[in-house]
């Protein structure tokens, strides 16, 4: 027995509606899968206070909505405080092979932690809280790049010296794009893709600066997110000093990287 073409055609076309009629069925009826995002905060430390870091620790949630948090304490490897308090709290304490400074030791932890949302979160804040952490947290599950916390400070000292008068005047030379309020801000959350693409991280206490300048040039959604009041005491000016070295000359190799600058 043999079909005529058009009564072959007329199979053919009830054969592609019930496909597609079963596939908008179970995009209807089939719940949808949410992916859950995995988070490291990471927190670099070196003879912090112990009872500031262990202050932190406790004001870290494990979990945020549905998505579990890895902790890690970025250190060295002659900061005992730092490897004992993690022992206490059952977290992991990373430290590289040699000290060569903050970013060295962020960017150890970074390689060896799991998450794909990273926070960086400083051990010294007085007035450290769960919310603050959170609100670094839920941006990137929301959708968001980078975070950035921005704050008012209280203390010994209402600003930030080497952010007011070294990264902020260099800043607005040669990245006047970049307007944030606090662009020396240990407080920051990533996607993990996009620190990857800002490897290596800078050595020292530039490193903050240098990864803003790094997600600024690439084009990264930032998000500042607003956390109040800040209270911490401030480094003595020869650290101060130091500090400011390292932040100036991370910002003008950063100017020369993106020939915002030139040698002649």
């Amino acid at each position: 027995m043999s079909w005529a073409p058009h009564t072959i055609r007329v199979i053919r076309i009830f054969e592609l509606l019930e496909y597609y009629i079963s596939h908008v069925i179970d995009i209807i009826v089939t719940p949808h899968v949410v992916r859950i995002m995995s988070v490291s905060v990471i927190i670099p430390t070196y003879k912090t206070d112990p009872t500031l870091l262990e202050k932190t620790l406790r004001s870290i949630p494990r979990k945020v909505g549905d998505a579990e948090v890895e902790i890690v304490i970025a250190t060295e490897k002659d900061d005992r405080n730092a490897f004992s308090i993690a022992e206490k709290f059952r977290v992991r304490a990373i430290a590289p092979e040699r000290r060569l400074g903050k970013g060295h030791a962020m960017e150890t932890a970074f390689n060896e932690c799991e998450g794909e949302l990273i926070v960086f979160f400083d051990a010294d804040i007085k007035n450290v809280n769960e919310d603050m952490m959170r609100s670094l947290i839920i941006p990137l599950i929301e959708g968001a790049e980078v975070t950035r916390a921005k704050y008012e400070y209280q203390g010994n000292m209402n600003f930030d010296p080497v952010s007011e008068l070294v990264a902020r005047p260099l800043l607005s030379l040669f990245f006047p794009e970049i307007r944030v309020k606090q662009p020396l801000t240990g407080l920051s959350g990533y996607k993990r893709y996009v620190l990857e693409r800002c490897l290596p991280f800078e050595k020292g206490w530039g490193v903050d600066v240098g990864l803003l300048i790094d997600v600024t040039m690439k084009a990264c959604e930032i998000v500042e997110v607003d956390i109040g009041v800040i209270e911490h005491e401030f480094k003595p000016w020869e650290e101060q000093f130091k500090v400011a070295h390292e932040v100036a000359r991370t910002i003008l190799r950063k100017a020369v990287a993106y020939a915002r600058i030139y040698f002649i």
